[in-house]
């Protein structure tokens, strides 16, 4: 900008074929610079917020609830499986918690792909 200032515009006068002065020109580019960055900042903001009123909580206690609910279903008081009964038991409880952990784990896969992907349209922009 100072270069082509500098080459078409003389100090006190009005630039060559233009109605605007060197401080015109400057007005213009810092008011388009301040309009981007507002612009930015804004959509920011309305990210931001939208965040926060999910109020998402992280994996990590997701997992933990999981541990404590599935802890609960144990009986701690035997060790070991006595008869056909307990085992059964055991089992379905094993398979709930594998059907859980896949659904848990598409479910996180799904969310890292939608992720890389806000990613990859972010590094465009």
């Amino acid at each position: 900008m100072a270069t082509f200032l500098s080459d078409y515009c003389r100090l006190d006068d009005r630039c060559a074929g233009s109605p605007f002065t060197r401080t015109n020109y400057l007005q213009i580019v810092i008011s388009v610079e301040v309009f981007c960055t507002l612009a930015c900042l804004l959509i920011y903001m309305a990210r931001t917020l939208r965040f926060n009123k999910a109020k998402a909580f992280p994996d990590v206690h997701q997992e933990e609830l999981m541990a404590h609910f599935m802890q609960a279903q144990v009986n701690t008081s035997e060790i070991g499986c006595r008869d056909e009964s307990q085992l059964d038991d055991t089992l379905e409880k094993q398979a709930d918690l594998i059907r859980y952990l896949r659904q848990h784990n598409a479910h996180l896969s799904k969310r890292l792909l939608k992720l890389s992907a806000e990613l990859q349209r972010g590094d465009r922009l």
